[in-house]
């Protein structure tokens, strides 16, 4: 399984990429109006980070100075649930507007506690050898566990299709949108 490079210019990321964020977590937001979000990015113009908050405005702006430390939440429609996502797009070495795609981080918290519960994410430029087959392909993460080997584990569920699935912008936004709703199902219990 390779690196693959979702390739998007900065001008199609501005112009698109709110509304595709939007239709993406949609079927589990409990606020119609959510705000998919470009934020300023605290490592200059060589990254874009957008994520989606309830309101229009982000809590804390200093979540962003360290790209796994992104925690801004909206509620879900299962009130013992809240979530988050993000995405980081990195700018390509050499041009002037293409961006390749650094990761989607979708995390769901139990409400009353604040604590991990699932994660869907994706890596696709990571190059860790030992795990990097199954973080480069849309992968869960299970947190909610009593051991410590099912919290780090890296459960791949693009294995099969993976060159389809990170392929173009259009395909990852397709498996993040139905495995979303995957967890909508089985997790959340929405079923509208």
């Amino acid at each position: 399984m390779s690196i693959k490079k979702i390739k998007i210019t900065e001008t199609e990321l501005s112009s698109k990429r709110v509304k595709q964020i939007k239709n993406i977590v949609k079927k589990i937001a409990a606020n119609n109006s959510i705000h998919p979000t470009r934020v300023p990015s605290n490592f200059g113009e060589n990254k874009i980070i957008f994520c989606v908050t309830d309101s229009s405005r982000i809590t804390n702006y200093t979540q962003f100075n360290n790209e796994s430390n992104i925690n801004e939440r909206f509620k879900t429609k299962n009130k013992l649930f809240t979530a988050s996502y993000y995405e980081i797009w990195e700018k390509v070495t050499g041009t002037k507007q293409d961006y390749n795609l650094n990761r989607i981080y979708f995390h769901i918290y139990l409400s009353d506690s604040d604590k991990e519960y699932i994660l869907l994410h994706t890596d696709p430029l990571d190059n860790d050898e030992t795990h990097g087959m199954y973080k480069r392909s849309p992968h869960l993460h299970i947190k909610h566990s009593i051991d410590n080997i099912i919290p780090h584990a890296h459960f791949a569920l693009n294995v099969n299709d993976y060159d389809i699935a990170l392929s173009t912008i259009e395909e990852i936004n397709k498996c993040f949108q139905n495995h979303i709703e995957m967890i909508a199902h089985q997790i959340l219990f929405i079923r509208k």
